[in-house]
């Protein structure tokens, strides 16, 4: 339904971050060994899965991006056809690695081994990538932006995210606005499209923008982003969002690791591919939530993919359970909207028609779609117990 363009190979490659922020995290707050918590994916990587039918349209969507090494072929191919659903998919190098990994620890890849195959190949094909690169990344632990509301807190990722302070604006919004009525009624799509309508005034406007040393109005803010939230027994809550672009198709070897392409996000870099600052990070969208109750205990743990949407879909969510008093399931599952560049988009058809400003027109999609976010989400129940809702969209599970 929307096309976009980016780009992928080695000159895309940023410095990833994930092992480090899984170790960091896990020396912080975990209780189990690094070898207990990598082992279930590495069970699964070498056991294999079976091709959803989502997966399956994201592979057929980003071929490009998988065929474009000989092991993307090998790992999505089969007879020299693209597997479909239900095909096996099998990663046993990257059994391998996270094996070796949860006893050699993040050194081998930032400082050992497998960083420095990743590096060889930056060298010799293009890449940007130094062994200093890899070796001076660092984990910051930061202060969350908290924001207030009927006696609880609802906190999320601060600067260089630009998310959390596009939410806040939202809640405000939310707050200050009149009572919706029925959800799809005319009145309820109106009070939707004028919040969303100035929440994309607020994101595209000089005082927000000039809060970010580099950033740009970010409407195709986009990628292959990915949200799980937790809670446990005791409260504990993580709610975690992380992306890797759309892919940049190199795999390093012998370890069937995908590198990302967040040099090759167009929106992310305003003034061309090659205008990035070397050791800053990169401005995304990524807004990870947990809500806090009168006792500090979590009352909803939220976060979804959608780049530039993101926010908006999560304080649509974040509405109907504390503004309309829906449940989280319904409250997940239901149709949502978006305002972009002039064009109010509706997910399903059947709502009411109402007047739009000049210039304004209205979208109508047929059917649900990760356009309008995958918000994977835990939740209090009236009985106090927690619930987990995966969303449909992007077939969430829990």
């Amino acid at each position: 339904d929307e096309q976009e363009t980016f780009y992928g190979g080695l000159s895309a490659v940023a410095v990833p971050s994930a092992i480090d922020g899984i170790f960091t995290l896990n020396k912080l707050f975990g209780k189990l060994p690094i070898k207990e918590v990598l082992n279930p994916g590495k069970e699964i990587a070498s056991a294999g899965v079976s091709l959803t039918d989502f997966q399956s349209l994201d592979l057929d969507l980003l071929l490009p991006v998988f065929s474009h090494s000989p092991m993307g072929r090998h790992i999505f191919m089969r007879d020299g056809v693209y597997k479909k659903t239900g095909d096996e998919l099998r990663l046993p190098l990257l059994a391998d690695f996270l094996d070796v990994l949860s006893i050699e620890g993040k050194d081998l890849f930032y400082k050992g081994e497998v960083g420095q195959k990743l590096i060889d190949d930056c060298s010799d094909k293009g890449g940007h990538l130094m062994m200093e690169d890899l070796s001076n990344y660092n984990t910051i632990i930061r202060k969350p932006i908290g924001q207030h509301f009927n006696a609880k807190t609802l906190f999320s990722f601060p600067e260089p995210s630009m998310g959390a302070s596009i939410l806040r604006n939202l809640i405000n919004a939310f707050f200050a606005a009149s009572n919706p009525g029925a959800i799809r009624s005319k009145a309820y799509l109106e009070r939707l499209y004028l919040i969303l309508k100035q929440g994309y005034e607020y994101k595209s406007g000089d005082e927000f923008i000039a809060r970010f040393k580099h950033n740009v109005k970010g409407k195709n803010l986009r990628g292959s982003t990915s949200h799980i939230s937790v809670v446990d027994d005791a409260s504990n809550a993580v709610s975690l969002t992380t992306t890797i672009g759309e892919g940049s198709g190199y795999f390093i070897p012998a370890t069937q690791i995908h590198m990302n392409n967040m040099l090759g996000e167009p929106s992310l870099l305003p003034a061309g591919l090659h205008s990035w600052f070397p050791d800053q990070r990169l401005p995304s969208m990524m807004s990870p939530v947990i809500c806090l109750g009168m006792k500090g205990n979590p009352e909803w743990v939220a976060g979804t993919g959608g780049a530039s949407r993101i926010p908006f879909m999560l304080a649509q969510v974040w509405d109907m359970i504390y503004q309309m008093g829906i449940s989280l399931e319904e409250s997940v599952q239901s149709p949502r909207m978006h305002f972009d560049d002039n064009i109010f988009h509706i997910e399903l058809s059947g709502g009411q028609e109402f007047d739009l400003h000049q210039d304004d027109r209205i979208r109508h999609w047929d059917s649900k779609s990760l356009f309008f976010g995958r918000v994977h989400a835990v939740g209090l129940n009236d009985d106090g117990l927690y619930q987990a809702c995966g969303d449909s969209r992007r077939e969430g599970i829990r």
